[in-house]
């Protein structure tokens, strides 16, 4: 996510940065360059399930469904 720093020059105030880790490899937050261009950043741990592989897909609709109260006016979901 070294792009969060060089591409990404400013962000919005109170922007939330939501990290959902499929690869089994848990990011650290205190070495994302640009994290701190967020008023927050939450990583979580999206593993595939049983034999099924889960694509990004997976991640967006349990991003939605777990904030579904409380959506943001704008969300931007990357691969």
């Amino acid at each position: 996510l070294s792009w969060l720093s060089t591409k990404l020059s400013e962000v919005p105030p109170l922007s939330a940065l939501f990290i959902y880790e499929k690869c089994g490899q848990m990011a650290q937050v205190s070495a994302l360059q640009g994290a701190g261009k967020f008023a927050s950043v939450v990583v979580t741990p999206k593993p595939d399930r049983g034999k099924a592989r889960g694509d990004e897909c997976s991640a967006y609709l349990a991003h939605i469904t777990s904030k579904y109260g409380s959506l943001a006016d704008y969300t931007i979901f990357l691969q």
